[in-house]
């Protein structure tokens, strides 16, 4: 009413002395811990849609469009929702007829269990299983790191940038701090069906783990590479791949972890011609073993220009073992406790 005028907020709308918390549009916001989540109501209405699929061996459409649903719509405030929006919505797509009796697979069942598991822990504990109020004002700000990363069949390459305001200039300058190239040969892949945007993938997911290891406060960041879909699954986290629900399980859990929002990506298109015209020869070459000493070297040589400096120097990343082994998209069975 202050912004309005009186009369603006009807009185059914009006709380007073709410504990700090209020629910509105099947949201909470509470001011007293800072967090977003899921209202009272709505979480018992998603978690009776989820409770309804049972073991999942006659379900229709309907019911699973509502679970599908919730999941969509919750994972703004619960982001460990989101890998599993793709396996819910293939429940879905894979039938027309609403009345129509299908049994759910192991993933998909699986995703079930993962939606009733999160709601119930968006209620007890809402500080983990919530999102900050803090994460949505890191949307609406510049970046504040540039994540850069390249993959192919036998390893991945991250450079970290920090973005910098140079007030001389007027403008805003990136510098490379960080640099980091590891091998893929555990993941024992032989072709590139229908894996090479989950080891993309994968490689930002490492990227985000480098950086949340040397950064202790929430901050913005954008990704930078050749692949386009890895880079729109990172923004908008909604992963469209069978192959990426580890990576994605690893890569949400990070994020809420660390408090990192990834604000956009920027393409490096590949262009025919000289090697310096393919924008992305960077993190290519340490990809597939160029040793960093000479990516620097034919940094210089960039008729483009020099991106690298002695600022940049190789980061150890803590765990990197354990979370390649994690994302593995050969890894038998389906996403598990681990």
């Amino acid at each position: 009413e202050g912004l309005l005028g009186p009369g603006a907020i009807a009185p059914t709308k009006t709380e007073l002395d709410v504990g700090g918390a209020l629910d509105l549009i099947g949201y909470q916001i509470n001011i007293s811990t800072m967090r977003v989540g899921v209202s009272t109501r709505n979480l018992r209405k998603a978690f009776y849609a989820a409770y309804q699929i049972g073991e999942g061996r006659s379900i229709t459409l309907v019911q699973m469009q509502r679970v599908a649903a919730h999941c969509a719509r919750y994972r703004t405030v619960c982001p460990f929702m989101a890998p599993f929006g793709r396996a819910l919505f293939s429940a879905c797509t894979a039938h027309s007829n609403p009345h129509t009796i299908f049994p759910l697979n192991e993933e998909q069942m699986a995703a079930v269990w993962m939606m009733r598991v999160l709601l119930i822990l968006t209620e007890i504990d809402g500080i983990q299983f919530t999102r900050s109020i803090e994460s949505f004002t890191t949307l609406r700000r510049w970046a504040d790191w540039i994540i850069e990363y390249d993959a192919c069949l036998t390893g991945i390459a991250i450079i970290w940038f920090k973005v910098l305001w140079d007030e001389i200039n007027n403008v805003r300058r990136e510098v490379a701090m960080g640099c980091w190239a590891g091998s893929l040969a555990s993941f024992h892949l032989t072709n590139e069906s229908g894996l090479m945007n989950t080891l993309e993938f994968t490689a930002g997911t490492i990227g985000i783990r480098g950086l949340a290891q040397r950064v202790s406060e929430p901050i913005a960041v954008m990704v930078r590479g050749d692949n386009t879909s890895a880079m729109t699954w990172a923004v908008t986290e909604s992963y469209k791949s069978v192959y990426a629900t580890r990576a994605a399980v690893v890569h949400a859990a990070q994020r809420v972890l660390s408090g990192i929002e990834v604000l956009g990506s920027e393409h490096l298109p590949h262009n025919k011609g000289e090697w310096f015209e393919d924008r992305n020869w960077r993190i290519d070459k340490p990809s597939r073993g160029t040793p960093w000493e000479e990516v620097l070297v034919w940094d210089k040589l960039d008729p483009y220009g020099s991106r690298l400096g002695e600022e940049m120097v190789p980061w150890e990343i803590e765990g990197v073992k354990e979370v390649l082994d994690l994302c593995n998209p050969g890894r038998g069975g389906v996403v598990d406790n681990e």
